[in-house]
């Protein structure tokens, strides 16, 4: 069926990279996510989809939407047809998270841009749960697609189209997990060789380090702080100061100390902690706006200043 594609006069070189060598693979799982943005360091997982595969034959399947709060951007709700509605309601991140281990196990993980989009967001979204990733074997139908093929386009839907196979609801993640099986399995019959998984680890691009969700974060030892003793922070603009090298650090800090750490801020914050005393951010302006309003009595602190009230200067 990919006759077409080669030219017919002339023997097309012998394509080799890391997926074409000696592994049989009969029995992985195909995954799709949808995202709030593009940026796995930044945005977050909103929709995830898994199928498994058994002797090369789908098993079982596992989906859940998760829940966002936030503005979506309008691109995301037209591209996906997901909007806040339809998350308010949704699990939490971790939860999703871990059922979602729990179902694809140590199987290899095949998805169309997997090692630089999917696993990545999933990575991440781990560390920012409080979770350790999981460093499954990738099979990137990407990849393989731009290595054995020849089109103008290698998105999802494209490929499909090309190869004759029916795409319905693009940008729906089970949906796009059904699409990614049925190039695997038809994809993986053109290839000579058979195909081996990769393993990847990420590392943040960030200078300051991932960024850890303020509610995963848990009480590991006792620190006498009577200024932060049953007390509400928020961070805003962090840069690293003292010891505190991540925002992760800082947090666990106030966590150990008695206090609670707040992802937002809120009318129950107590300080509001600013790191940068050049930029105003949108949390340093709600807070103003409140204090202004008269509807909260929240402090806005620098970090020197909360390296004094915490007795560590």
């Amino acid at each position: 069926m990919l006759d077409f594609l080669f030219s017919k006069k002339t023997k097309q070189p012998e394509k080799t990279n890391e997926y074409l060598r000696h592994t049989n693979i009969t029995d992985y799982v195909v995954i799709d996510i949808e995202t709030s943005g593009f940026r796995p360091e930044l945005h977050k997982i909103i929709e995830i989809a898994a199928i498994k595969v058994i002797n090369g034959r789908p098993v079982a399947s596992y989906h859940s939407l998760i829940n966002y709060k936030g503005n979506l951007n309008p691109e995301i709700v037209s591209l996906t047809g997901i909007n806040v509605d339809s998350l308010k309601n949704a699990p939490d991140r971790k939860k999703v998270l871990l059922e979602f281990y729990d179902f694809v196990g140590d199987h290899i993980l095949v998805g169309h841009n997997i090692t630089k989009f999917d696993n990545k967001f999933l990575w991440f979204s781990a560390l920012a749960a409080g979770l350790t990733p999981k460093k499954n074997g990738l099979i990137d139908t990407l990849d393989i697609a731009r290595t054995t093929l020849a089109l103008n386009s290698y998105k999802l839907e494209y490929v499909c189209n090309e190869l004759g196979i029916e795409v319905k609801n693009a940008h729906r993640a089970l949906d796009d997990a059904t699409l990614t099986l049925m190039l695997f399995e038809k994809i993986s019959k053109k290839i000579s060789s058979a195909i081996e998984p990769i393993y990847i680890e990420y590392k943040s691009s960030s200078p300051f380090g991932q960024k850890i969700d303020a509610k995963c974060i848990t009480k590991k030892s006792n620190i006498d702080s009577e200024f932060i003793l049953n007390k509400t922070f928020c961070v805003t603009s962090f840069q690293p100061f003292y010891t505190f090298q991540k925002e992760s650090d800082l947090q666990q800090f106030i966590v150990d100390a008695g206090g609670r750490m707040s992802n937002n801020l809120t009318l129950k914050t107590d300080y509001l902690i600013d790191c940068d005393p050049v930029y105003v951010s949108g949390k340093e302006k709600k807070a103003l706006e409140y204090i202004k309003q008269g509807k909260s009595i929240v402090k806005i602190v620098s970090s020197d200043e909360f390296l004094t009230l915490a007795e560590l200067k």
